[in-house]
Parts: C-alpha cells; structure tokens; sequence
C-alpha cells in the first residue's frame, strides 16, 4: 500500500502546475503547438514528481499472520468404527504441511462432548499414536460443543480456522 508521511503537501499540486503554465507561457523563443504542448506536459509532470516526493511516499506491506488450525475429528457411534483412523491418515498431508509452511495446528475430538487431543501443535502428525480419548458418550454428536471447544484454542495474533472432519 502506498501512503504519504505528509499528504497535506499534495494541496500544493494545483498551485505548482499554475506556476509552470504561467512560466511556460513566457518563452523567450517561438515554438510551434505541438511542441508547447509537450514542453507543457514535461514540466508539469515534473512539477506533480517533485510534489509528490515532497510528501514522502511510503511503501507498505502487511506482514502475513501465522495460521492455527483447528482439526475437529468426529468419533461418534454414527460413523463406521475405522473411520477415525481413517480420517487421521487423511489429515496427515495437510497437518504436516501445516506445520512445514510454520503454522501451528490442534486436534479436538468430539461426539456427545468435545476434548482437545493432547498431541504436539508444532510436529508432525503420527496418526498411529494419537491418543483419542475414550471417554467420550459416543452416542451422540454435538458439533456445536466441538467448535466451541475449537474457539476456546484459538491463538491471539494468529489467522484461526476450524476444519470439519466428519
């Protein structure tokens, strides 16, 4: 983005291309239309340049945020009983990438109740070895308890999302 330390100094823009159309017509020497008209052009472009440098033009980039993923893994009774597992490897590629690219990540389990996964926020993902908690009532899912719970992790200064995997 583009900003001006003094920006009030642009207000001197029409005053400098007055002076250089008010000294443009004092020429000591003839010249044809096309050509005043050229000279006119260059000076006020250089007139409007130096302006403009005058009000100390900055170039500015917002920094990226780092991301926090929340993974919200459903192991209800609803699915099929290998889908957890199932879900984990499949979640594997975008967690470590996740993590290679710097970002943080968290894993919350959920069905009738939500509990985060104690696992690393800063490693690779072993689906082999992730503790999922047992005692969760599996007869049941409440989504809206796992994106609470999801929230609750959320990182101040960090770009917060939650993925779904049901």
């Amino acid at each position: 983005m583009l900003a001006l330390d003094h920006a009030s100094l642009l207000l001197l823009l029409p005053a400098a291309l007055l002076a250089v159309a008010a000294l443009s017509r004092r020429s000591a020497r003839p010249a044809g239309r096309g050509r005043r008209i050229a000279s006119l052009s260059v000076r006020g472009l250089a007139a409007a340049l130096l302006v403009l440098a005058m009000g100390r033009p900055v170039l500015t980039r917002p920094a990226p945020l780092p991301r926090f993923t929340a993974f919200l893994l459903d192991v209800s009774a609803s699915l099929p009983a290998d889908a957890p597992a199932r879900a984990l490897a499949a979640l594997k590629p975008s967690w470590d990438h996740e993590i290679a690219e710097g970002h943080r990540c968290a894993l919350v389990a959920f069905a009738g109740r939500a509990e985060p996964v104690p696992i690393p926020a800063d490693r690779p993902l072993e689906p082999e070895t992730v503790p999922l908690p047992k005692s969760l009532p599996v007869d049941a899912t409440d989504t809206a308890l796992a994106v609470e719970a999801a929230r609750s992790l959320f990182r101040e200064g960090f770009h917060n999302r939650i993925v779904l995997l049901t």
